[in-house]
C-alpha cells in the first residue's frame, strides 16, 4: 500500500512539475501577446497621431487660404464699384457734352436769327 501511495504521489507530483510548466509557458505566451499587441496599438496611435498633425496642417493651410481669397474677393468688390462709379461719371459726362453740343447748335441757330433781324 505504502509502495502504491509513493507511486500515486510520484505520478501527481510529476503532473503538478508539468502543470506548472505549462503553466510558466502560458504566462509567458500570454505576457508576450500583451507586449505584441501593446506594441501594435502604441504604433497604430502613432501612425494616428501623425495623421492627425499632418490635417491639422492642411486645416490650417486651408484656412489661411480661404482668408487670403477673402480679402481678395473684398478687393475686387471695392474695385467694382469704383469702375460702375467711373462708368456712371463717363455717361454723364457723355450727356453734358451732348447737352453742351446741342447748346451750342441752339446758340448759333438765334444768333444767325437775331443778325438777320438786324
Amino acid at each position: 500500500i505504502l509502495h502504491q501511495l509513493q507511486a500515486a504521489h510520484q505520478m501527481t507530483s510529476e503532473r503538478l512539475a508539468g502543470s506548472d510548466a505549462k503553466s510558466e509557458s502560458l504566462q509567458s505566451e500570454l505576457y508576450n501577446s500583451k507586449a505584441f499587441w501593446f506594441s501594435e496599438s502604441q504604433n497604430k496611435v502613432d501612425a494616428l497621431e501623425k495623421v492627425v498633425w499632418k490635417r491639422e496642417e492642411e486645416n490650417a493651410a486651408a484656412v489661411e487660404k480661404i482668408r487670403s481669397l477673402s480679402a481678395e474677393v473684398a478687393r475686387l468688390t471695392l474695385v467694382e464699384v469704383q469702375l460702375g462709379s467711373v462708368k456712371a461719371t463717363e455717361t454723364a459726362l457723355a450727356r453734358a457734352q451732348d447737352q453742351a453740343e446741342i447748346d451750342r447748335s441752339s446758340y448759333a441757330h438765334i444768333k444767325k436769327q437775331l443778325e438777320a433781324k438786324e
